[in-house]
């Protein structure tokens, strides 16, 4: 539980990183400092600034994928939850790993995020709509 903790924390804290990049392109677009630059030049700066966002975003995804894994892992031997939902969190967990190879990820498009919507996705709504059965597991532990 610890590891998938920090996992998720170093993920969430490299696409937070990233969204620097992100916020940078309208301050690059109308800030007048760029005014010495072409439209054409100052476009490609923000242009550029996309591009690495997307690529330092995509590197948070497989410490979300290592998450998944390990929080799937815990709910499938769990009773709190049903062993599907630990199942399909481990298949988001293989689909966010993906990333790790982008020459696979970008041949398999968007169904390479599909496994991950489906799980986590899964996991919320179940957590939401039903919520964690932990009288099974008081009662278990009174009647040891």
């Amino acid at each position: 539980s610890l590891l998938a903790a920090f996992f998720s924390l170093v993920g969430c804290a490299i696409q937070g990183a990233a969204s620097l990049l992100y916020a940078a392109v309208p301050a690059v677009l109308t800030n007048h400092a760029f005014s010495a630059f072409t439209p054409a030049q100052t476009q490609s700066v923000a242009g550029l600034s996309l591009k690495l966002y997307t690529l330092a975003y995509n590197i948070g995804l497989p410490f979300f994928g290592f998450y998944c894994l390990l929080i799937g892992y815990l709910a499938f031997k769990s009773n709190f939850l049903p062993r599907i939902i630990g199942g399909l969190m481990m298949l988001a967990g293989a689909g966010w790993l993906m990333f790790l190879f982008p020459p696979i990820t970008q041949s398999m498009g968007r169904y390479s995020v599909l496994p991950g919507v489906v799980g986590e996705l899964s996991l919320t709504i179940w957590l939401v709509v039903r919520g964690v059965n932990i009288g099974s597991q008081a009662t278990a532990s009174r009647h040891n």
